[in-house]
């Protein structure tokens, strides 16, 4: 059997003779791999017999590279050979005299090569990762890498496998490095080449593919690797079901989510969403070290979804079913039927994943399944458990009931005051932890105070946030198994997982504490306006993103129409909208707002009025390709155009996302709010066209409107420049509420704005004009002023000529509300 933990190693640095080439540390573009495998053994250890079968992956990874190396028939670099040919996709060719390289070539954006809708093509700078410090976004620019820039690199990597022996490190720890180090250098300079693919994306997915394939030579007995390297051998294997797309997903999310909770709604929902996403990320990581294959096998982990690949085999498949029948008769016994994590998996060839087929049919598939365990998810024996009245499922509760979940306590929370039985009130805590700073995810195998249980691969673990000071003095008296942190770290005892979340909240700038619900709705308008105190929910998440997964890279415009349709271009795609869910997201929350070329922005504002550069929200979920979070309505509604104006430009404006933005008083139940937010939300995608944008909630009216069409609901750029940038700019440049007169603005008040509002909202089916005339006469100036009068004329034709359009009226609508909320001294109820 193969040390599947050093091959995965080996397939990680197979190309790291294309940085020294690029380094110019070699001017010879054809002999990259041996130079690098010499370069290499310089940081490794002389005497220890794994290393001429590691230096052999890198320096003998390709077909040329044989001749004349005396590779013995179950040479490892026979399986790095196979893993990167069906990597590199359908765009792998066969190296002629003819081709021609240039070290300076940058990587291009993955969205160059999205849709044949063309854009402005955008490379970005090769440097390494420093989040902290900035994002590297793609440019416009006409750029170019210099070998200063790999140097750079290279001393990067020769310094961290210094400290850390590349034998004694954990395979998660070199990906870990090359994903800060590769992440913005092409996978290849030849010219008549797409450079999409970043090496880092490619090595990982060439280390995932070896161990499978690794796997499946093992579970089928084949010991000779350079016989399925022959021509015959290729053309039998290309065909073969070798490799296994595996999927779950956590169904029940919704109801789990909205479970009503009376003490602390805001940590409780933020708690219970964590546990949902530490539980799937937990899951993956427990299928990847039982399985013996490693995080680069984990294609994705996000929103309650996982996708693995995985070999073909029947253990596999076997462990699988046994882990699932676990999982899942635990969450039965300890959630009832309110979770299940459905399992599917779907065989997929070499020829499918190197994009030379159709290869969204893969994904179609294993979704197909998942969905089938859905709507079969219980065997025949716990069905009729679940349907006895006599069953322990169905046994009548005798003693006191949870006050959030309604099972019954306990006999030891029988005795708390709080009403809460453990498993909430872990879920409480965790949301409570998160608003830490600086804090990690510690997993125990035993029973920390306070901890979440979950299922892990057939035992139970249980999961502690705490802040990183105290991990030291935790671990004494606990049994981690590993711990996960957003900035990682290193730990002898066990892994020390590094895990990219967006976890923004905000505190008081005076007294350091995090913002209550009333706190947030009472911060509306900034500190020092005022205005309507409203929470503002925000739900968005990307349109049609499993089409764009799936048939994104299908090009109409071009004789091969698949060409660019390789899982690797799949995945780097999915890598790219995670990033910027879970990484860029958290910037633009701290008004870190930039171009598509970096820039700095000044952030959306609805009224021209200074305010703090961040965010007054906090996020309950950011991460995958959607977005929940709420704070004051104003700063909510800001962002959502932030969020739209970043995300456009991140994807060269190839994809889009709908958003739903609630306005709700503070002691409105959060459950409720998630819920019509959802609404909200669904409400904007139902419109025709995508990138849609639909306001408001609580009583407000968002489904009728003038005409009978939808009130708030509009595309974007409507909504941004027509709405906002030209009526509601136009009525606060105009118009003015307070008891002094305002030079250049007539003086009116609320009641005449409800008036307006009034007739505006009442003209389903026909248009008052009447009464919206008597609406304006009431903004007529009391006093014989010229310039008031003039003023009065521009405001009755900008109204009249809006009022007159059912489109217009649609939008001074909602630019009225929107002006409602934001006047001080507004009425509590909704209007």
């Amino acid at each position: 059997m193969l040390d599947y933990t050093l091959l995965a190693k080996a397939a990680m640095l197979h190309d790291i003779g294309k940085l020294c080439y690029r380094a110019g540390l070699t001017d010879d573009a054809f002999a990259f791999p041996q130079f690098g495998a010499q370069w290499f053994a310089r940081l490794l250890p002389e005497d220890d017999e794994r290393v001429p079968q590691l230096l052999r992956c890198i320096s003998c990874h390709r077909r040329c590279d044989w001749d004349g190396a005396d590779l013995a028939p179950d040479d490892w670099s026979y399986i790095i050979y196979l893993a990167d040919a069906i990597a590199f996709g359908a765009e792998k060719t066969k190296r002629s005299a003819d081709d021609v390289y240039d070290a300076g070539l940058c990587l291009e954006s993955v969205f160059n090569y999205f849709s044949d809708r063309d854009t402005h093509k955008r490379y970005f700078l090769p440097k390494a990762m420093n989040t902290a410090r900035e994002i590297n976004y793609a440019v416009r620019d006409d750029i170019r890498a210099s070998a200063e820039d790999y140097q750079k690199i290279l001393k990067i990597i020769e310094t961290s496998l210094k400290q850390r022996p590349l034998l004694d490190i954990y395979p998660y720890e070199l990906l870990q490095l090359f994903e800060d180090t590769l992440s913005y250098l092409p996978l290849t300079v030849r010219v008549d080449l797409p450079r999409d693919i970043s090496l880092y994306e490619h090595i990982k997915y060439t280390a995932a593919l070896a161990v499978n394939i690794a796997h499946y030579c093992d579970a089928n007995g084949i010991t000779d690797y350079a016989l399925l390297c022959t021509e015959e051998g290729m053309a039998k294997l290309q065909d073969e079901p070798v490799f296994l797309m595996v999927s779950a997903d956590i169904a029940g999310v919704y109801g789990f989510l909205t479970t009503p909770a009376v003490q602390a709604p805001l940590a409780s929902m933020r708690g219970r969403s964590l546990y949902l996403e530490y539980f799937s990320q937990l899951l993956a990581d427990e299928m990847v070290h039982y399985l013996k294959l490693t995080k680069a096998n984990l294609i994705y982990t996000g929103c309650g979804r996982i996708y693995l690949s995985a070999p073909n085999t029947p253990q596999i498949k076997e462990e699988l079913e046994k882990l699932s029948d676990y999982v899942n008769g635990w969450l039965l016994k300890n959630y009832g039927t309110q979770l299940y994590v459905a399992f599917g998996v779907a065989p997929c060839t070499p020829l499918e994943l190197a994009g030379r087929r159709l290869g969204s049919g893969i994904l179609a598939r294993v979704d197909l399944a998942v969905e089938n365990n859905k709507k079969n998810r219980y065997p025949a024996e716990v069905l009729k458990d679940l349907f006895d009245p006599a069953s322990s499922f169905n046994a009548a509760q005798t003693g006191r009931e949870c006050c959030m979940c309604h099972r019954e306590l306990s006999h030891s929370d029988e005795n708390r005051k709080d009403g809460l039985c453990g498993f909430c009130r872990s879920l409480l805590e965790l949301g409570k932890a998160s608003f830490k700073d600086d804090r990690v995810l510690a997993v125990c195998s035993n029973h920390a105070g306070g901890s979440a249980a979950v299922p892990g691969y057939h035992r139970v673990l249980y999961l502690k946030l705490l802040e990183a000071k105290d991990l030291e003095k935790f671990k004494k008296h606990n049994k981690i198994v590993h711990v996960y942190s957003t900035k990682g770290g290193y730990a002898e005892s066990y892994p020390y997982l590094k895990l990219r979340r967006c976890d923004y909240f905000v505190r008081n700038a005076k007294t350091g504490r995090v913002l209550d619900m009333q706190q947030l709705a009472a911060s509306s308008m900034g500190e020092t306006y005022t205005g309507v105190k409203r929470l503002g929910v925000l739900m968005a998440d990307v349109d049609a993103i499993g089409i764009a997964l799936k048939a994104g890279f299908y090009r109409s415009d071009l004789p091969d129409p698949l060409h660019y349709l390789t899982s690797a271009r799949q995945l780097t795609l999915s890598a790219r909208l995670s990033f910027f869910f879970k990484v860029i997201l958290n910037k633009i929350f701290k008004g870190e707002v930039q171009t598509a070329s970096g820039k700095v922005r000044t952030p959306f504002r609805l009224f021209n009025k200074p305010k703090q550069p961040w965010r007054n929200v906090h996020v309950i979920y950011s991460g995958g390709d959607n977005i929940f979070l709420l704070g004051a309505w104003d700063d909510v509604v800001e962002l959502a155009v932030d969020i739209h104006r970043a995300f456009s430009a991140y994807t060269s404006g190839k994809l889009a996302f709908s958003a739903g933005i609630g306005m709700f008083t503070p002691d409105f139940p959060m459950s409720q709010m998630f819920i019509q937010a959802e609404l909200l939300k669904k409400t904007a995608k139902n419109v025709p066209g995508t990138g849609m944008i639909a306001l408001f909630g609580q009583e407000a009216d968002f489904v009728s409107g003038p005409d009978e069409g939808l009130a708030h609901v509009f595309d974007w750029e409507t909504f941004e420049h027509k709405v906002c940038g030209e009526k509601l700019s136009f009525l606060t440049d105009k118009l003015s509420f307070g008891l002094a007169a305002v030079p250049g603005r007539i003086k009116t008040d609320r009641n005449t704005l409800y008036k307006l509002h009034g007739v505006l909202a009442a003209s389903a089916g026909k248009f008052n004009l009447a009464e919206f005339a008597y609406a304006i006469a009431l903004l007529e100036p009391k006093q014989d002023n010229a310039e008031a009068a003039e003023i009065y004329a521009e405001v009755c034709r900008a109204l009249y000529g809006w009022a007159l359009d059912i489109e217009g009226r649609r939008q001074l609508l909602t630019a009225l509300e929107l002006l409602i909320y934001s006047l001080p001294n507004a009425p509590k109820e909704d209007f």
